[in-house]
């Protein structure tokens, strides 16, 4: 008996599994390249390992044999800078990995630049920035976006031993 098409996601990230499936019972898996992806024999549990391809076999009892190529990209790693900032002030992002993409998944509270990761707020509130480096392989950060301090009021003169107090709208 030949074995079914495998299925599954068969572009992965660095660190990221999947579960790639046959409907053909009984058979094992390999893959040709284990320092690329991993994949449990006896449950399809892929393993992206390092950046590259490799090909996925399903043996069944028969002898017969299906394959897929799985492809492992790099993973963004961690997304690094400050995760809070003032309404109207900007911050700057990175990823461990160059070349990305950035994107705001609230544009209404913070924009980032796609191409290099400053952050401007546009209004007090909390969003979600993503850094995409192709085939889902992406990260993200929750930043907050805190109310700008008003002017600051009272007296604008003081003198030598005076005691003067100051107001601000948010205190």
């Amino acid at each position: 008996n030949a074995a079914s098409p495998i299925t599954g996601a068969t572009g992965i990230c660095i660190g990221s599994l999947s579960i790639l499936s046959n409907l053909t019972p009984g058979g094992t898996w390999s893959s040709s390249t284990t320092s690329v992806a991993t994949i449990v024999a006896g449950s399809g549990v892929l393993t992206g390992i390092s950046s590259g391809t490799s090909v996925i076999t399903y043996s069944v009892p028969s002898g017969c044999t299906v394959t897929t190529t799985v492809t492992v990209s790099l993973s963004p790693g961690p997304i690094t800078g400050p995760t809070t900032l003032c309404n109207g002030d900007c911050i700057s992002l990175s990823g461990s990995i160059g070349g990305g993409t950035w994107s705001s998944g609230s544009t209404s509270i913070a924009s980032v630049g796609t191409s290099n990761g400053m952050v401007c707020s546009l209004m007090p509130g909390v969003a979600t920035i993503s850094y995409s480096l192709g085939l889902g392989c992406s990260a993200s950060i929750t930043i907050t976006v805190n109310p700008a301090p008003g002017p600051i009021g009272g007296a604008s003169g003081v003198c030598t031993g005076s005691i003067v107090t100051l107001t601000n709208a948010l205190s």
